[in-house]
């Protein structure tokens, strides 16, 4: 048995096993890090594997847990309790976290980490035709991922009801089912249910505008990663949620996007980051992160 074992760990000999540990293992022995993102619960056990071999964990940190809403938590399970302790023994067990923002480091467990955006900064961008909604008849917005109260969706359209001054049409693209508000005036919703990556970004590009959404009362630091969809598809964002200083910096300073407050028109000019700038933004973003790993 043990010769068995021994053999399934050395590349060489390409013995197949269903165990998944093994097949980690095999792959940790042939590398120099491991790269893990939030939930960091999921790697658990690569991460205990690489602690064992010395090897450096850098972790990408999307989300904190355990999530709450208006001073409670989400989620009150005693499973996602468990977990979320896992998710945080795990942050512990990380070498480098990394976060897109400021908006991360007020949380105690994230003081450590370092801030590396991956956005499309200024000097990247490559001007294209503005996108001037005073314009059209009506606004076509795209809204994608997962549907639960941490959302607030339906908090975010009676919002963007109230400062709209035109219709809208709002594509839902999810497979949680969404009953939109009875007393919307201009917005009307379609539930296009779930879409494959590849079709979803097919059809992003038919689209206005993406939306995220945060239930307002939603506590802490958070990085929607959906954003990143809409502007690799050439749409710009309009978040609603709870305050972001500094993602709403990003939008702003990046003229990618808006955060809907009573003061927003959406009848903005926005300058969208070409294909090019895209792929520099990766290029620099890894830049600084194997900068972090020379150190």
């Amino acid at each position: 048995m043990a010769k068995t074992i021994a053999a399934s760990l050395v590349p060489e000999f390409q013995v197949q096993t269903d165990c998944r540990t093994f097949r980690t293992l095999a792959r940790l022995l042939r590398s120099d890090l491991l790269i893990v993102h939030s939930p960091l619960g999921f790697s658990i056990c690569a991460m205990l594997l690489a602690k064992l071999l010395g090897r450096p964990i850098i972790a990408f940190v999307w989300d904190l847990y355990p999530v709450r809403i208006n001073g409670r938590r989400y989620d009150g399970r005693l499973r996602r309790k468990m977990a979320d302790c896992i998710e945080r023994f795990a942050l512990w067990m990380s070498d480098h976290l990394i976060v897109q923002t400021e908006d991360f480091l007020s949380s105690p467990s994230l003081a450590r980490a370092q801030v590396i955006p991956f956005w499309y900064v200024p000097s990247d961008l490559e001007p294209r035709k503005p996108v001037n909604f005073a314009g059209q008849q009506h606004l076509q917005f795209a809204f994608a991922g997962q549907i639960n109260e941490t959302r607030g969706l339906s908090e975010a359209l009676l919002f963007i009801d109230k400062i709209l001054n035109k219709r809208a049409i709002l594509n839902i693209y999810s497979r949680d089912p969404f009953e939109p508000p009875d007393n919307l005036k201009r917005v009307e919703v379609r539930h296009c249910g779930y879409v494959t990556k590849e079709i979803l970004a097919g059809s992003l590009m038919q689209h206005d505008v993406g939306l995220i959404s945060l239930h307002p009362g939603f506590e802490g630091p958070a990085f929607p990663s959906k954003s990143l969809d809409y502007l690799a598809a050439g749409l710009p964002v309009v978040y609603f949620g709870p305050p972001l200083a500094h993602f709403s910096l990003l939008l702003e300073t990046t003229g990618c996007g808006v955060t809907a407050s009573a003061s927003t028109q959406l009848n903005f000019d926005v300058t969208m980051p070409s294909e090019t700038s895209y792929h520099a933004a990766s290029a620099l973003f890894f830049g600084r992160v194997a900068l972090i790993l020379a150190d």
